[in-house]
């Protein structure tokens, strides 16, 4: 196992992760804004 590889995966997926989650309440507030 190369750690430094091994790393970045995580980093990334640590900030993959809130990312899409942060996209998603956008999306879901514009989408509230415009139904309601």
């Amino acid at each position: 196992v190369r750690w430094g590889v091994a790393g970045n995966i995580a980093v990334a997926w640590v900030l993959t992760i809130p990312a899409a989650a942060a996209v998603a309440a956008v999306m879901f507030w514009a989408l509230a804004a415009i139904i309601g």
